[in-house]
């Protein structure tokens, strides 16, 4: 099933049917608990805000702890686990909502069964979805045509959570082109043998297109009701990335998004009312982690770490964020990542990267209007110049400002070669495509996730 798009955002039928029917499940949980409490009298009236906003709430705990994305790799187990944290951030603002409107809230036996129900119901809808999907009951057939190097972008999407969205049925070459999976010679028309073998979409993964593209049977299959999209618009739609090896000179010109002056005003009040808000509830972390820098390295030693970063246009700003190394980390003069178990590290910079408090005086930065809450990660120029001339269109990344969290950070892992670089590229390209107010706000949420599990951390 093709993805919905909603202000320019993908988003997965499936999942969003998945997680209107839990929000009805965690609804109906609370009104019973309300309006029929088990263990105590039948309520006159049950007012229907509390179990809305209960159902709000929890879906968008949910959301922000990574359970509606499609290429989700937890375990039973994981899904569990998620679930719970997920219910009992929940508990506490659905009580709160009680002291706000006057009703009688239920008994606390009420609350504990009805809670029990709702999350023994959204576990097993959640395993069952993830069980039909990766049994293929959700997948749509492909067929490429041709081969060439979309064929390897296709082979590097191996994981059984990276080809939820699909199943590749086989390949028609192109003057006999290597391809993957089972080959079809072109002996009949296209829309018959993509029928024949039961395939929803036709892949194009033609490199060199003059004269060899059969444009009237790609127009035979649409018409036929057949999709036909290019390689590198399914592998961005698939994996949230764009392969720059797939490029050709203008894509970018004429397939990014303009997000125009409301949505460039909106994405700067969303920085400042946000930033604002994160600086005032993070403030008793951001004392409390200055106290300890203090304690640990000396009442002299620096608490901030200033280090100049590239911004929007390639201009240069001052980045500020807690000092998590040693002040002589960099004594040779010699910028570097930060490795795995860096010994650079302190015993408070751990523990502040793990859970990335050090970034939260980047908040400044975002107030400052040097950065952006949600962009790509500003490198240090040291770094740039060199990527610049190795990786295509990394200069592109430039275009807008950089972002304190990103689609990259959310997807990849932190890197220190050129390899992970490249990828993250790809990453933050797709999000230049494909930025917009939504898709800031779905990054914000999920980067709760990477706080709590840690993820990408070093």
């Amino acid at each position: 099933m093709r993805p919905l798009r909603v202000l320019g955002h993908r988003v997965s039928i499936p999942l969003l049917l998945l997680s209107l029917l839990e929000a009805v499940a965690a609804g109906v949980a609370v009104y019973a608990a309300i309006a029929f409490d088990a263990f105590g009298a039948v309520a006159d009236s049950a007012p229907l805000s509390i179990p809305v906003f209960a159902a709000m709430s929890l879906m968008v705990l949910m959301s922000a702890l990574g359970l509606y994305q499609l290429n989700l790799r937890a375990t039973f187990v994981g899904i569990v686990v998620r679930t719970a944290i997920a219910f009992m951030a929940a508990l506490p603002l659905i009580g709160t909502l009680y002291i706000i409107i006057p009703v009688e809230p239920p008994s606390m036996q009420a609350v504990a069964a009805s809670a029990m129900v709702a999350f023994i119901t959204i576990a097993l809808l959640h395993a069952v979805f993830f069980t039909c999907a990766d049994a293929g009951l959700l997948k749509r057939r492909i067929l490429v045509l041709g081969g060439g190097p979309g064929t390897q972008a296709l082979a590097a999407l191996r994981r059984s959570a990276d080809r939820r969205g699909f199943e590749l049925v086989g390949h028609v070459p192109l003057d006999g082109e290597a391809g993957p999976g089972p080959s079809f010679i072109a002996d009949r028309p296209l829309a018959e043998i993509a029928r024949s073998v039961g395939a929803d979409e036709i892949v194009v993964s033609v490199a060199d297109r003059r004269g060899r593209l059969p444009l009237e049977a790609l127009m035979d299959c649409r018409y036929a009701g057949i999709g036909v999209v290019e390689m590198i618009d399914f592998i961005e739609r698939e994996a949230g990335k764009v392969r720059v090896d797939l490029l050709r000179p203008g894509w970018m010109l004429f397939n990014t998004g303009e997000t125009g002056r409301p949505g460039v005003f909106a994405k700067r009040a969303l920085d400042l009312v946000a930033g604002l808000l994160l600086l005032m509830v993070g403030l008793p972390f951001m004392m409390a982690t200055a106290l300890a820098v203090k304690i640990e390295d000396g009442w002299r030693a620096p608490v901030l770490y200033r280090q100049r970063r590239v911004g929007q246009g390639g201009t240069l700003f001052e980045l500020v964020k807690f000092r998590s190394m040693r002040v002589d980390a960099e004594a040779d003069g010699r910028p570097r990542f930060a490795a795995t178990d860096d010994d650079r590290v302190t015993r408070v910079g751990r523990i502040i990267r793990k859970v990335r408090i050090d970034e939260l005086p980047q908040l400044f930065n975002v107030i400052r209007g040097d950065m952006s809450l949600v962009g790509p990660r500003p490198e240090r120029p040291e770094f740039v110049a060199k990527l610049e001339c190795e990786i295509p269109f990394y200069r592109e990344r430039h275009r807008i400002k950089p972002g304190i969290t990103g689609w990259a950070q959310l997807l990849y892992p932190y890197g220190a070669t050129q390899q992970d670089m490249l990828e993250k590229t790809q990453y933050d390209l797709y999000y230049l495509k494909n930025r917009g107010l939504l898709l800031d706000l779905i990054i914000l949420l999920q980067t709760v996730e990477v706080v709590v599990f840690g993820k990408g951390a070093r």
